[in-house]
């Protein structure tokens, strides 16, 4: 059985994205926990949550070059 967790737009919040939801990344597949992280912005969001990051849904880009920026990084 897998659990869900979804975090809703904590892109401010820079400590808890270090400490507390990129573990639910690094180590949350060994645990059966899919995590869905919601977000404003691509690149307020912690690094690691990026990296380890399997899917990216952009639903509205802030303009053609953040876009542009994104899918460049994938």
């Amino acid at each position: 059985m897998r659990n869900t967790i979804i975090i809703d737009d904590y892109s401010n919040d820079k400590l808890l994205q270090k400490n507390l939801f990129s573990h639910y990344f690094t180590r949350g597949r060994h645990f059966k926990w899919s995590t869905i992280f919601l977000s404003h912005s691509y690149f307020a969001t912690d690094k690691m949550i990026r990296l380890k990051t399997e899917y990216v849904s952009i639903l509205n880009a802030n303009s053609k070059r953040d876009l542009v920026m994104v899918v460049a990084l994938l």
